[in-house]
């Protein structure tokens, strides 16, 4: 296992890797809740990095997540290309050349959606759980009781580390505006033309099972959107053996040489 720090134009971004230099590049997104840090690495990884076309995996947190540097400015309108901008510093600085596959969960996947959008001869493969492609009226009574939940269980007196506590807060301002302001990469998504894989939980809490639906359809190559029964929305918590094989699965239906389209 290895680890980097790449700087970028608003701070330090921590990076993880497992697997061989040379293997095949896979880059995880994290949700809002948290970076990945050091922590373990979950089924699939270990496997992938090992088998005999292993991959290159790389752990990116982004700002005020995991061992990356605060964010400056919370997240303001925005923020998601923001986060867009740092993920290629990152990525020009570790892997400039060999196309890319990218797994994201909720906020990491929506930024995975745009990257592929906006880098197509770079990015040649998508994996999204939880992902949003645009705000809907449930979002903000859902956000409400999480935000709620967080202050009761994480007040100031928590044993939570303060980063991330700060980041979570400011987390919960940012996207409560944004979707009152009607936030949407609806546009984007038309110019994805590489293979997806979309997941939601049946219970994902935020939006409808037609939110995930509707983002599949749009792409450029429209796509089924897989509905996991009994699946909250982080269904790698919930459910990690089944979000596990849902990822092997796809990556295995990947040719060896994955090129962009």
């Amino acid at each position: 296992m290895t680890f980097f720090h790449i700087a970028t134009a608003r701070g330090r971004l921590h990076v993880g890797q497992l697997g061989p230099q040379d293997g095949r590049p896979l880059v995880l997104l994290h949700h809002g809740g948290g970076g990945f840090s050091v922590d373990p690495w979950p089924d699939p990884f270990p496997a992938l990095a090992s088998e005999p076309r292993g991959w290159r995996i790389l752990r990116v947190d982004r700002l005020g997540y995991g061992l990356s540097s605060p964010r400056p400015h919370g997240f303001p309108p925005g923020f998601f290309e923001d986060d867009l901008r740092d993920l290629e510093t990152v990525l020009d600085a570790l892997e400039p050349t060999r196309p890319l596959v990218l797994q994201g969960t909720s906020d990491g996947g929506s930024l995975a959606l745009m990257a592929a959008a906006r880098w197509p001869k770079r990015v040649c493969a998508v994996a999204i759980d939880g992902a949003h492609h645009r705000t809907e009226d449930s979002m903000r009574p859902a956000l409400l009781d999480m935000r709620a939940r967080f202050l009761e269980k994480h007040g100031p007196a928590a044993e939570w580390d303060p980063v991330e506590r700060a980041t979570l807060r400011a987390w919960f301002e940012g996207w409560l505006a944004i979707v009152e302001e009607g936030w949407s990469v609806e546009d984007d998504l038309p110019r994805i033309h590489c293979p997806v894989a979309v997941l939601q939980g049946e219970l994902d809490g935020i939006v409808s099972h037609g939110h995930a639906h509707d983002l599949a359809s749009r792409l450029g190559k429209p796509v089924p959107a897989h509905i996991l029964p009994g699946g909250a929305h982080l269904v790698q918590r919930s459910h990690p053996q089944e979000w596990a094989q849902w990822l092997w699965n796809f990556l295995q239906s990947l040719p060896p040489l994955v090129e962009c389209p």
